[in-house]
């Protein structure tokens, strides 16, 4: 955004998914701080319906997505995004259509699927990883437990 003078971006945000999105937004257009700039963020299709979504592909023939016509994803994101909803399917789909990235997914944030205890047991080498550091997981779970809610940590206890 320095390099070019950028001061905002388009997303193609709807109010209509829910989530988040419906209490994070009032209007098509918000505002975000980057560094010393004051970004515009445009939504120009907050306010569509899954109707009017519908009538623009069929007009304007938009080629949608193999993830949405072939791999039977219902939304998509952030390639291999940790905190998707449907992280587990996610993963099983690029597994099985897209093995490059599904590789290029697990060098960067493999560690943090099992730090989740994501499992993926179509994916064998990851859940031998994954019953390698449970021990860890476990182990720091309950130091943090005990430091932050001593209450409970007991009942999370790896060596009970």
């Amino acid at each position: 955004y320095k390099e070019n003078g950028t001061t905002g971006y388009l997303t193609g945000i709807r109010q209509g998914e829910g989530g988040v999105r419906s209490l994070a937004y009032q209007s098509c257009t918000s505002f975000k701080k980057v560094g010393n700039t004051n970004m515009i963020h445009k939504m120009p299709i907050f306010d569509w319906t899954d109707n009017d979504i519908d009538m623009f592909i069929k007009e304007y023939k938009v080629k949608i997505s193999d993830a949405y016509t072939k791999y039977g994803l219902e939304r998509t994101g952030c390639i291999g995004c940790p905190f998707a909803k449907d992280i587990y399917k996610n993963l099983e789909v690029l597994y099985n259509y897209e093995p490059n990235k599904y590789k290029a997914t697990q060098h960067w944030l493999g560690d943090v699927y099992r730090d989740l205890e994501v499992e993926l047991p179509f994916d064998l080498e990851y859940m031998d990883k994954l019953k390698e550091r449970l021990p860890i997981i476990q182990k720091r779970r309950y130091e943090i437990l005990k430091k932050w809610k001593p209450e409970i940590a007991e009942k999370w206890n790896p060596n009970k």
